[in-house]
């Protein structure tokens, strides 16, 4: 699949430094891709970036109650939604990962980490790809980057150490000393770095240690962290619960700092009182807002569940699947980029019309973005922004929001296709859920203009000419279907797409099947052995991948599937 077209507009990241968790920036990139200067094939291959959903679904293959006999592909398509969540909770097209040193760093130490203490089985962790990692920004933090190499390995990591010392020509070990010492903010990460170097390094400081751990006047985090340490050499660990604050009511577990302070806590008041255990605030909300949650706050709810395996159950699909799945051939987990307005309004559209209730996570996410946005007015955004109101109930868009994308919607000239075609289906999809009638509509001579100008493109693009087939089709645009229908070979793309083309391309040439007509009988016999090499995930399916295995999770794709296993099931 191609990168989504940017619309990915007022995106908030989260610093991937747990001690800046929770800060944002806001960015905004332009939404319109203007026709001049840009080929014919780039604004063609622009319209087959995820937004598959609607024209499916209207096409009359999502729509439907599903039969008793099998899940609902809809209701697992909103429960994959954490294995489709970005960085920022929207959804993202593909995800494929950002491999920004530090962001993969911090992912592979507390992803490795979660999944450890989750029980599931880890593939060992390259060393060199670790060392890699290491840029100029570890070298100006040398402790936190050498206590996560620790956590990324999982067991004394004195060699690893020794050549991330040379790497980033700081004596780490003499600095976690002194950091123990002085008792300052990186206290608890130093003693873990001391720790993992060996107990026989540790084991001089053990007083200092302990000091931190009794001291009320240390974050709770650094405590924790070294009462671990100390743990882990074999050295008793005591705390007194009256230094400890009490465990607090609410936790905002998307925030990292928040949830690995609520889970520190609760973890020292264990070991202060082995009867203590009340973890269900940080598992339920971790459950609750999965497809937000970044590695840290994962890890902090499955430290909390302590191997119970009630609690742990509840972290498995939404929280540890999608870790999981995420580790490469290195063993190494790479950040999910940010999500997409695009993306996400396809996906919950989707849901939507297949009647499945979109992840409150989701709805979430969506609102801060509409709380969020940045002045000037940005049109199309808005028009996304309205699209998602309409399909999610429970969202609140401002009435200016509202005006701004309608008023958008309902002055796009469908007449003209030179044009960005991903906007032109966009703003279609959207006139239908906004119940917008559109204002025009291509004549018949534009539509064979169209394709007489660009039908050496339109067919080097699998499954292009059906999703627009199905979207004109739609929107009751009959000239241009009739200008399309020559190009098109549903059949001979479906075979090819479920062959491993393009699982997207497959769904577009069944929908474009039944708009035009075509016996589709026997087209989806055997589909769920065939959707096999697409999934991501053995037990749920879902999510899908665009291509075969390997390859990432796709929210297009995915969606493709559940209107496939729909359509076979009604």
């Amino acid at each position: 699949m191609w990168p989504e077209p940017p619309i990915a507009a007022c995106s908030r990241r989260t610093s991937v430094s747990p001690r800046k968790a929770g800060s944002s920036t806001t960015e905004r990139r332009g939404m319109r891709v203007p026709a001049s200067g840009t080929s014919a094939r780039t604004r063609l291959a622009a319209v087959a970036a995820g937004a598959v959903a609607l024209t499916m679904v209207v096409a009359g293959c999502g729509g439907g109650a599903p039969a008793p006999q099998g899940p609902n592909p809809w209701n697992q398509l909103a429960a994959a939604y954490p294995s489709l969540a970005g960085s920022d909770g929207l959804v993202v097209p593909s995800m494929k990962p950002d491999t920004s040193p530090a962001g993969t760093l911090y992912q592979t130490a507390y992803g490795r980490a979660a999944l450890r203490f989750g029980g599931r089985k880890l593939p060992t962790v390259s060393s060199d790809r670790l060392l890699e990692t290491l840029d100029q920004t570890a070298r100006i933090e040398p402790i936190w980057s050498a206590f996560q190499l620790c956590m990324a390995v999982g067991d004394e990591s004195g060699d690893l150490l020794d050549r991330a010392q040379q790497r980033m020509a700081v004596d780490v070990r003499a600095r976690a000393v002194e950091s123990i010492r002085t008792r300052d903010g990186e206290a608890g990460y130093s003693a873990q770095v001391l720790g993992c170097s060996g107990t026989q390094v540790l084991e001089p400081h053990r007083a200092d240690v302990q000091g931190i751990v009794a001291d009320a006047d240390v974050t709770p985090y650094q405590r924790y962290l070294a009462a671990r340490a100390l743990g882990a050499a074999g050295i008793e660990v005591h705390v007194d619960s009256r230094t400890l604050p009490s465990l607090p009511d609410e936790v905002t577990c998307s925030d990292p700092t928040a949830a690995s302070h609520w889970m520190a806590i609760h973890q020292l008041r264990r070991m202060a009182d082995p009867e203590f255990y009340h973890p269900d605030r940080l598992v339920d909300c971790a459950v609750e807002v999965a497809g937000q949650l970044n590695a840290q706050s994962a890890l902090a709810a499955v430290v909390v569940a302590d191997r119970k395996p009630g609690h742990l159950q509840k972290l498995s699909t939404p929280v540890l699947d999608p870790l999981e799945q995420a580790i490469d051939a290195d063993g190494m987990l790479i950040p999910p980029p940010p999500g997409g307005l695009r993306s996400t309004f396809s996906y919950a559209a989707a849901l939507h019309d297949g009647g499945a209730e979109i992840p409150r996570a989701l709805t979430a996410a969506v609102q801060d973005q509409i709380n969020t946005a940045d002045a000037p007015e940005d049109a199309s955004r808005d028009a996304l922004f309205a699209g998602l109101c309409a399909v999610d109930s429970r969202l609140r868009c401002p009435d200016r929001v509202l005006e701004s994308g309608r008023r958008w919607v309902a002055d796009a000239d469908f007449a003209d296709l030179d044009v960005n075609l991903y906007t032109w289906t966009e703003a279609l999809k959207l006139a239908r859920v906004l119940d917008i009638t559109p204002r025009s509509q291509p004549s018949a001579a534009d539509a064979a203009a169209f394709t007489a100008a660009y039908s050496s493109d339109l067919e080097q693009i699998p499954g292009l000419v059906d999703e627009l087939i199905t979207a004109a089709s739609a929107a009751g645009m009959e000239a241009l279907v009739d200008a399309l229908r020559p190009l098109s070979d549903p059949q001979r793309s479906f075979r090819e797409g479920l062959e491993g083309e393009s699982l997207t391309a497959a769904a577009w040439a069944y929908t474009a099947a039944t708009t035009l007509g075509i016996d589709t009988d026997g087209w989806l016999d055997d589909l769920a052995a065939r959707l096999e090499r697409f999934a991501i995930n053995d037990q749920t399916r879902f999510p899908f991948s665009e291509t075969p295995q390997p390859a990432p999770a796709d929210s297009a794709a995915s969606i493709a599937a559940a209107t496939l296993i729909s359509a076979s099931t009604t």
